[in-house]
């Protein structure tokens, strides 16, 4: 991992610009048949890779995505696409539920009408091999989906959460506990898996906007309307 990682357009500027410089080292070849609105998505995409490589999905096992955002169904779709069967995901929204379906959900839940644990058990029957936290917000409610032996993936980011755990818990039912956060080595294989259309952008991208409308699209983003919105500096 790196130690001292800065990036465009947050601890250096240049995010949300018609032009940005970056350094020839940090670039990685489009193939041509990818087009650039789907390209952008490479980054979050091979972070995600990164961790569904951490937990080793095995075609037949059963998870549980917390959080239908960008990531989550990002996680929704390659769970999907390596064989993970049923395949539950949480979201209060009721948009961002709409767009797990679409994005291969088996099973897509409201946490705040219905008990989650119960679903998981109905589904699963012994609680789920996999557990995904894509909120960051979550993992007490992560850990208490898990079956025995199973497998707990913290990847959402909120700094100012801080989680009651009891690690009884952890050693009786033998949980891993894993944590991805990036890893610019699989960005290779998230741009083949996009040129390639083993993950679908078109499911992802709600919405494409010119440049001079990116207070709407975080408008949309902020009222749970949008899962990805682009920002187009070609359009006017």
């Amino acid at each position: 991992m790196c130690e001292e990682m800065t990036t465009l357009g947050i601890h250096i500027d240049g995010g949300l610009a018609r032009y940005n410089v970056a350094p020839e080292s940090a670039l990685h070849r489009i193939p041509a048949e990818l087009p650039p609105e789907h390209a952008v998505l490479v980054e979050p995409l091979s972070c995600v890779v990164h961790a569904v490589d951490r937990l080793q999905p095995q075609p037949g096992e059963s998870a549980v995505v917390l959080g239908a955002g960008p990531i989550g169904l990002e996680f929704t779709q390659l769970m999907t696409a390596a064989g993970v069967k049923p395949l539950i995901v949480s979201e209060p929204a009721q948009f961002r539920r709409e767009q797990a379906a679409l994005n291969g959900a088996h099973f897509v839940a409201d946490p705040t009408r219905s008990e989650l644990s119960e679903i998981v058990q109905q589904e699963t029957g012994i609680g789920a091999d996999m557990v995904v936290d894509a909120v960051g917000a979550l993992m007490e409610q992560a850990l208490t989906l898990a079956r025995r032996g199973g497998r707990v993936m913290i990847f959402g980011q909120n700094q100012a959460y801080l989680a009651s755990v009891k690690p009884y818990d952890i050693t009786r039912h033998e949980l891993t506990i894993l944590g991805s956060y990036t890893a610019p080595f699989s960005f290779p294989r998230a741009i083949k898996l996009l040129s390639q259309g083993l993950i679908r952008p078109e499911r992802l991208i709600t919405h494409q906007l010119a440049l001079g409308q990116v207070q709407d699209g975080l408008e949309l983003l902020r009222r749970g309307k949008a899962i990805k919105v682009v920002i187009d500096p070609r359009q006017t």
